[in-house]
């Protein structure tokens, strides 16, 4: 059985080395447990939590049902990639047309890149190493919330 925190931090490492092939990695990555801090004054941020535990069945067991030796758990986990949002100046005069532009092709670039690299990892076993099982939950698209916008990238590892 996998350790949540291993699952977690071989997302992590994985979707950096990724990200260090590009011309944009994150200048933060790191595990949080469901909680995205972002007052730490980076620019953009690579994020991958733990967001719950939930039980399921292998089978029918000998108890019909309940929690016996047919029990699998399945951890969830988000990768985030946040970076800096067009927002109003001070004087409130909105971001332009052109920027944002630019930044949605970050996010989307962004997003493409993880999806990618933990589907590859599916498919070649980097993270059946760390689980028993691993499916693709859903991406949307994040923010912007205080400066920030990105992308959510959600999976389900069975451990």
């Amino acid at each position: 059985m996998a350790r949540l925190w291993d699952v977690a931090t071989t997302l992590l490492s994985t979707v950096a080395a990724a990200f260090d092939g590009t011309d944009r990695p994150p200048s933060v990555a790191y595990v949080a447990d469901g909680q995205i801090t972002l007052d730490f004054g980076a620019e953009d941020a690579l994020v991958v939590t733990f967001d719950r535990l939930r039980p399921g069945l292998a089978g029918v067991g000998a108890a019909g049902g309940h929690i016996d030796h047919a029990t699998i758990l399945t951890g969830e986990f988000s990768i985030y990639v946040l970076r800096w949002a067009p927002v109003p100046d001070d004087q409130g005069n909105g971001p332009t047309t052109a920027e944002m532009h630019v930044a949605a092709r970050i996010m989307l670039d962004d997003t493409l890149l993880v999806a990618t690299t933990v589907l590859t990892g599916f498919a070649n076993g980097t993270f059946l190493g760390t689980c028993g099982d691993a499916s693709f939950l859903d991406s949307t698209p994040v923010g912007p919330q205080g400066g920030f916008e990105g992308s959510r990238f959600r999976i389900a590892a069975t451990l």
